[in-house]
C-alpha cells in the first residue's frame, strides 16, 4: 500500500525521536554507573573534603579510617570512618543503601580554651557543613543527622571526644554494589 507522504515524514520523526530517547536513556545508564561506582568509595572522602573546604576545620587534620590519636602537638584533630553499609530496599530495580558514618572530634585544653569549648565549637561546624550539603556534592541521595556522643579523657591535659553520626543514603543497580 502507499501512504500520503506526511504520513511517512510524520511515522518516520516518531521513530528518530524515539531512537533519540534511547539513545538518551542508555547514556544517562552510562553515567549513572559510573558516578554509582564512585559514590560508594567516596562518600567518605566527600564528607572529608567538606570538612577542608575553604577554612579547613580543625586546622586541616582531618583523617579518613584511621586509630584516635591526638597527637600531643595538636589541640585538635577529626576522623572521618565509615562504619558499615546496609540496603534498605529496592525501588525500580535500584538499591537504596544507607552508610553509617562516625564523625570523631578530638579536642585538648589549649591557649585557654577549654577542650569542651573547643569541641562544642567543631562540632557546630561539622554539624553546619556537612548538612548544609546534605547530597554531598552528588555523591548521595540524602545525609541524616543521628546521635551526638561525649566523652571525657584524662591525659596530661584535658581531652573531649565528640562523636557525630551521619546516615549517607545513596543508590546502586540491585546486581551490584557500586554501579
Amino acid at each position: 500500500e502507499s501512504y500520503p507522504e506526511d504520513v511517512c515524514t510524520h511515522v518516520a520523526r516518531r521513530m528518530a525521536v524515539a531512537a533519540q530517547k534511547a539513545q538518551v536513556v542508555a547514556y544517562m545508564q552510562r553515567d549513572e554507573a559510573a558516578r554509582q561506582a564512585q559514590v560508594r568509595a567516596s562518600i567518605r572522602a566527600a564528607v572529608a573534603a567538606l570538612l577542608n573546604a575553604g577554612t579547613a576545620l580543625a586546622g586541616g587534620r582531618i583523617h579518613q579510617n584511621r586509630h584516635y590519636v591526638l597527637a600531643s602537638s595538636e589541640a585538635s584533630a577529626i576522623w572521618v570512618n565509615r562504619l558499615d553499609t546496609a540496603p534498605e530496599r529496592v525501588v525500580l530495580g535500584r538499591l537504596d543503601w544507607r552508610t553509617e558514618l562516625d564523625v570523631v572530634i578530638r579536642t585538648r585544653t589549649s591557649g585557654g580554651t577549654s577542650a569542651e569549648s573547643a569541641a562544642d565549637t567543631l562540632s557546630e561546624a561539622v554539624f553546619s557543613r556537612v548538612m548544609t550539603n546534605p547530597t554531598l556534592d552528588g555523591a548521595a541521595i540524602d545525609t541524616v543527622p543521628g546521635a551526638i556522643t561525649w566523652e571525657d579523657e584524662e591525659a596530661d591535659t584535658p581531652i573531649a571526644v565528640c562523636t557525630l553520626r551521619f546516615t549517607v543514603i545513596h543508590r546502586t543497580s540491585e546486581e551490584s554494589l557500586s554501579a
